[in-house]
């Protein structure tokens, strides 16, 4: 069986948000399984991680703009193992910038991507000797791969209904420039807007939301809107629509090999481990070493992740814990939050910052881990926390609500208020409080199965059920 796994990012040498750590996990764990699966990716100005072994592969032409552009593709490894990764190149659409949230203008973000999908489709129809059978597309940014003329069958995982570009008919027939009698069919609504999301779901032979219950919301107009969720529907009611649980990488997050902790532990001795991170991680932060639990919060800063929840309740609670934030994103959540917290130096901190090695400090140092999302499709730092020792309070939705279970490995509350929220942190504090309570729910969590293995074997399942339909 071929794969060709499409996103917009794959850890470690593309890594913004959950899709980089997904397309860099997943295809090792689908590997292990026989799937001779390779990835494609664009290739920004720079690097997270530089390749070893980048080698150019490949060089062509497409029509964009209606005039000739060069693609260029590289090829290089994931890390350890022999999982091929293509970078795409193209000096005036793709790699003429930082990633898809650098980029600037929404336009620009568009016909990067519009760009991106219709070279790929052409390198696979027209040049690569390997002809996948099944093109895994990852949210909106290759969905028109589905549209436009391909090769194989396309499978597509939801990992966000939210992120999504709408350009208009007119300026996506000029993009892709296309001769009148082949142009695609696309789906455009009466006032000529492409949801590019919808085309993706409409076109592809299977939909896969990356829960259970992110799955099962998705069909609800309340929740993505009458498009996208009739869409889903129809999809469901054919049978075409599943959730697969996302899982980490293991090996990645493991607080036993994790250079940056202070210490290293394991469920055998987490209590020290914890201990001497949480130390470190309160310097850090300015705060007095006392008993009080330690609440950590990491995050891109977007509307999703219920950071003016989180903000709200901060103000009305303040005694019996402290708070550390890190996190990036949109400018004025990032001045709210540095405004709220500079008010309270003793009890919260903050880092306006993508910093990996801070944030395995916090999992390792901090007692709670916040995730108070409106929603959430799967979601990756609950599960990393559990793996840390970190005993996560999240909001009952998508995959929270798949991983938390209220008083066994963390706290869960459903209503998306600031009365909910301050309930169970307080639910968490008493626990806290309580070191035989808080050590079976700690070690509840760091003994919860989230590796990729059981999630990859259900992708098989479903690439199997794919290529099994006429």
């Amino acid at each position: 069986m071929k794969v060709l796994y499409v996103a917009a990012e794959v850890s470690p040498y593309i890594k913004v948000g959950g899709l980089g750590d997904v397309a860099g996990s997943l295809p090792i764990a689908l590997h292990r399984l026989g799937v001779d699966i390779r990835i494609a990716v664009p290739k920004y100005k720079d690097f997270n991680v530089v390749p070893k072994g980048l080698k150019k592969i490949g060089e062509f032409h497409i029509v964009f703009n209606w005039k000739s552009e060069k693609v260029i593709v590289y090829e290089a490894h994931l890390p350890e193992n022999r999982v091929p990764v293509y970078f795409f190149e193209n000096a005036n659409h793709i790699s003429n910038g930082g990633d898809y949230h650098l980029v600037g203008h929404p336009k620009e973000r568009t016909a990067r991507f519009v760009f991106f999908s219709k070279a790929v489709s052409e390198w696979l129809r027209q040049l690569a000797d390997w002809k996948p059978d099944i093109i895994h597309i990852n949210d909106w940014h290759p969905c028109l791969i589905g549209v436009l003329p391909h090769v194989g069958k396309t499978v597509i995982s939801i990992h966000n209904h939210s992120s999504n570009e709408f350009p208009t008919m007119g300026s996506l027939r000029y993009m892709l420039s296309y001769q009148f009698s082949e142009f695609p069919e696309i789906i455009h609504r009466r006032s000529d807007k492409v949801n590019l999301l919808l085309n993706g779901v409409k076109t592809a032979n299977f939909v896969n939301a990356v829960s259970v219950t992110y799955a099962k919301e998705i069909v609800h107009r309340k929740f993505c809107g009458k498009e996208l969720a009739d869409a889903f529907f129809e999809k469901d009611e054919e049978g075409k629509l599943t959730g697969i649980l996302n899982g980490i990488d293991e090996k990645m997050f493991d607080p036993k090999n994790d250079p940056s902790l202070v210490r290293n532990y394991s469920i055998d001795d987490w209590e020290k481990g914890k201990a001497e991170n949480k130390k470190k991680l309160l310097k850090l932060c300015g705060f007095e070493d006392n008993s009080e639990p330690l609440l950590g919060f990491v995050a891109r800063f977007t509307h999703q992740k219920g950071i003016d929840l989180l903000l709200k309740a901060m103000r009305e609670i303040r005694d019996g814990f402290r708070l550390v934030i890190l996190g990036t994103g949109h400018e004025e959540i990032m001045k709210e939050v540095k405004d709220a917290v500079s008010k309270y130096p003793k009890k919260d901190a903050v880092f306006l910052k993508f910093d990996t090695d801070l944030a395995s400090l916090i999992y390792g140092g901090a007692d709670m881990f916040l995730v108070p999302s409106r929603f959430e499709p799967c979601g990756l730092t609950q599960m990393i926390a559990m793996r840390y020792g970190t005993v996560p309070v999240v909001r009952k939705t998508g995959g929270l609500a798949d991983t938390v279970i209220e008083g066994e490995n963390g706290f869960v509350f459903a209503e998306y208020r600031v009365r909910s929220l301050q309930r169970a942190i307080k639910r968490a504090c008493k626990a806290f409080s309580n070191k035989v309570i808080w050590k079976k729910l700690v070690e509840k969590g760091m003994k919860e199965d989230f590796s990729w293995d059981k999630s990859a074997k259900k992708y098989l399942d479903l690439y199997n059920k794919v290529l099994k339909e006429n």
